[in-house]
């Protein structure tokens, strides 16, 4: 006799166990092209000197806070207040410790790639968790990003900035359902106020005005969570200002006419052609892979016949967000987050997209297809 109604259990586990073994084997394959990324760059950074002027900038003030004091960063033996202090602190922990020099100055660049690879990839899995391959992929197209490679072997700040960019982000997208991820991203904006500059802030009032302005979003979007990570954001973000300026004398007018009204006077803005960092952008990287990811944000944004979710929309505008800036203040090492991010992630998503679209209608696999 036949039973009826009675659900294919076999099938289900074997789907299950499948789903769970291709998930184990992208999860090995990612880290194993990390681990790959790490060795070569761990075999290389110690070999050579320091040549470039912000690295050794870099080391010269970390050298002079082991001499002087730890709390204020020193330059010629005078206080400076042109940068903030995170990656100094991080970089005298090493540079008394570490025989070769070179390695204890560019250590801290690599451990902030590494981060940002393994953010990104969590980043990646929490927006398209059907698509396991993708975090492979988009770590794979990482890795090979010229800018990213060789910002990761050089004692700057803008790669840290990465990191906590992107951090940032992937604790936006973990508070659509869990309101109290926004903590994360209140942390993430402190420490990048630390590191570089505050540009998580700006970052972080575009995601919270698209998702502002869509109905479905706007109604789980206010919480308590979200007020109490901006007070907290701008509190912490303020500590050090008032140290500086309180305890260390901060000539507050002076620093302020340099660092903002220089720099956003019509000297400063219109010093270099405006399309010189989009089109650096476009031009860095394998032959056409640049410019096509370039121009992937905007597909998302424009391109009416594919439905994208409302996350990678955000991440288009996002990304739209930082081409604006660094045109407008002609952005240099700056644009390192948008060139790595948007070249791994959207260019992943735009192959996938089209990949499987072109499989739905070939083989009608409505499973295949973006929601």
């Amino acid at each position: 006799m036949t039973r009826i109604g009675t659900p294919n259990l076999i099938g289900v586990d074997n789907g299950a166990h499948d789903s769970g073994r291709n998930d184990l084997g992208t999860i090995a394959l990612a880290a194993l092209i990390i681990l790959c990324f790490i060795s070569w760059l761990a075999i290389e950074i110690p070999k050579g000197i320091l040549t470039d002027t912000d690295e050794l900038l870099t080391a010269e003030r970390s050298r002079e806070m082991l001499l002087t004091t730890p709390w204020v960063i020193h330059f010629n033996f005078q206080k400076s207040f042109a940068k903030p202090l995170l990656q100094y602190w991080l970089t005298t922990l090493t540079l008394p410790r570490f025989e070769n020099r070179t390695l204890a100055v560019r250590i801290w660049p690599l451990i902030y790639a590494v981060l940002s690879a393994i953010t990104l990839a969590c980043l990646v899995r929490v927006i398209a968790p059907d698509r396991p391959w993708l975090v492979p992929l988009t770590i794979a197209i990482l890795v090979c990003c010229p800018l990213f490679s060789s910002e990761a072997g050089r004692a700057l700040l803008d790669i840290g900035l990465a990191f906590f960019t992107t951090l940032a982000i992937l604790f936006a997208q973990l508070a659509r359902k869990h309101p109290a991820w926004w903590i994360g991203v209140a942390v993430a904006c402190w420490l990048g106020s630390l590191q570089k500059i505050p540009l998580i802030f700006i970052l972080w009032l575009v995601i919270l005005v698209v998702r502002v302005s869509s109905s479905v979003e706007r109604q789980r979007l206010f919480s308590g969570w979200l007020v109490a990570s901006i007070v907290f954001a701008v509190a912490a973000t303020a500590v050090w200002p008032l140290i500086q300026v309180a305890k260390y004398g901060m000539p507050v007018k002076s620093v302020f006419h340099k660092e903002v009204v220089v720099a956003l006077g019509p000297e400063h803005l219109g010093a270099r052609p405006y399309f010189e960092v989009p089109f650096r952008l476009s031009t860095t990287a394998w032959i056409g892979g640049g410019l096509l990811a370039f121009i992937a944000p905007f597909v998302v944004l424009l391109w009416k016949k594919q439905r994208f979710s409302a996350a990678t929309k955000e991440l288009a505008i996002l990304c739209v967000t930082l081409i604006a800036l660094a045109v407008v203040f002609n952005f240099d090492r700056s644009a390192i987050w948008y060139q790595s991010f948007r070249r791994s992630v959207f260019y992943s998503l735009l192959f996938f997209t089209a990949f499987w679209s072109n499989a739905h209608r070939v083989v009608s696999w409505p499973q295949c297809c973006w929601h």
